[in-house]
């Protein structure tokens, strides 16, 4: 009984194995199957040409806004100064983290957020950014859309025909937060929006740094470039000599307190002085004579806290880095979109591709079924 099985086995094995010559034909019938549709690989590849040629052609140009500029960082010694160099004998990276956190810094919602309440004029609406992104988010449907499956069941969108009247983000309520997160993820890019209007980076080589906008209309473009930069810029100066700068402070602070003690006292040794009319006694004496103190002791503590304010001031100027723009972006910009010719020869190709697989997938299907 075991061996009738084996042989039965061995047998159906043997149907089983496919040679070169049931290849052969077997590719022979796809390829007729495939003339004899020939009309409808026809009719699928000309459907995809016209809609991706069509598709190119209506497209809005994308005109892209980009700011070069470099950093330098003041840096007395240090770290900074051995990395700088073994940088010249091709040790260590040539793009140091500093320009890796102003990469990060631009993306920040604290940098992009103050970017977009700048009022700008564009198509003679003098308005926030922020309200520009709207309009323009909007008229693309990227703005307050609902999935056409998701209509009937969803309510209304409160962002619907929202616009900023105020840009003080601490008196926003939900709403307000709600539109100005979704212009952030908007310009940055996330899963939901796909790629940002804003992309940035810098050349290894050369250690310049970029800032680039996208969108379809040149001037909202080339605003939105130039405040992110300031506002990055702006930021990453007060940053930088944060410590220094309320150093310096207190120092001013305490020398103008200093000085204004030091005129008072002065004030009363004058006022002393005119009313004695060189007429003195023991205890007039010996209250000039600590007013006089008073003003030599003062006189030297302004001395000397000036002589700090003057370091502080020093420190801060020195710690303060240079950011340069190198080339703002400048109007008119030109615009950029995917060629008709090459997008209907795509179209084409792709269609073709996917009636073949159709045809083929139709034909294993009958072939199995009969």
């Amino acid at each position: 009984m075991p061996e009738s099985i084996n042989r039965t086995n061995e047998n159906r094995f043997e149907d089983d194995d496919i040679t070169l010559k049931d290849l052969i034909l077997k590719t022979k019938d796809y390829f007729r199957e495939l003339r004899f549709r020939w009309k409808f690989l026809f009719i699928i590849a000309f459907v995809f040409a016209i809609y991706f040629g069509t598709k190119a052609f209506i497209a809005k140009p994308d005109y892209t806004a980009t700011l070069t500029f470099m950093i330098n960082k003041n840096d007395a010694g240090g770290i900074g100064s051995v990395t700088a160099i073994l940088g010249r004998f091709g040790f260590g990276n040539k793009a140091d983290g500093n320009k890796d956190k102003i990469i990060q810094l631009n993306k920040s919602r604290r940098i992009i957020e103050k970017a977009v309440f700048k009022k700008v004029k564009i198509n003679d609406d003098e308005n926030y950014l922020a309200n520009h992104i709207i309009n323009y988010l909007d008229s693309l449907d990227k703005w307050a859309t609902v999935p056409w499956y998701r209509k009937p069941f969803a309510k209304p969108n409160p962002l619907k025909g929202f616009h900023f009247v105020s840009d003080d983000i601490t008196m926003f309520g939900d709403t307000a937060n709600s539109a100005l997160k979704n212009i952030y993820f908007n310009l940055i890019g996330n899963n939901k929006t796909g790629k940002g209007m804003m992309t940035n980076g810098y050349d290894e080589d050369s250690g310049i740094l970029h800032i680039s906008v996208t969108t379809h209309n040149p001037v909202l473009s080339i605003e939105l470039t130039n405040s992110i930069f300031d506002n990055l810029s702006e930021f990453y100066i007060e940053k930088s000599i944060e410590k220094q700068k309320a150093t310096y402070d207190i120092i001013k602070m305490k020398t103008d307190s200093i000085l204004n003690l030091l005129k008072k006292k002065e004030v009363e040794l004058a006022a002393f002085e005119d009313r004695s009319h060189g007429l003195f006694s023991s205890r007039s004496k010996l209250k000039e004579l600590r007013l006089k103190r008073d003003v030599q002791k003062l006189s030297l503590m302004y001395g000397e806290s000036i002589k700090n304010l003057e370091i502080a001031d020093f420190t801060v100027k020195n710690k303060t880095p240079f950011v340069q723009a190198i080339d703002r972006p400048l109007f008119p910009i030109k615009g950029e979109k995917s060629s008709t010719i090459k997008s209907f020869i795509f179209g084409g190709i792709l269609g073709l591709f996917l009636g073949i697989i159709f045809i083929i997938l139709l034909k294993i299907y009958r072939d199995a079924m009969s």
